[in-house]
């Protein structure tokens, strides 16, 4: 995706969701996909943007 101006970061350490989200906030990503194995079985993913107050599903 780096053709099209998409970064992506993929974190796969192994910490609670809590603490991975926490880093990112730090770091300033500006976006956030969410992909869960609920999710998955919902047929759905989470989306939010940095400055919203609640994910979209």
């Amino acid at each position: 995706m780096i053709q099209r101006g998409i970064e992506t970061v993929l974190d796969d350490r192994g910490l609670r969701p809590g603490n991975m989200f926490a880093d990112m906030e730090l770091i300033g990503i500006p976006h956030r996909v969410v992909v869960s194995e609920r999710g998955l079985a919902a047929g759905t993913l989470e989306y939010r943007g940095r400055e919203d107050s609640e994910p979209a599903r």
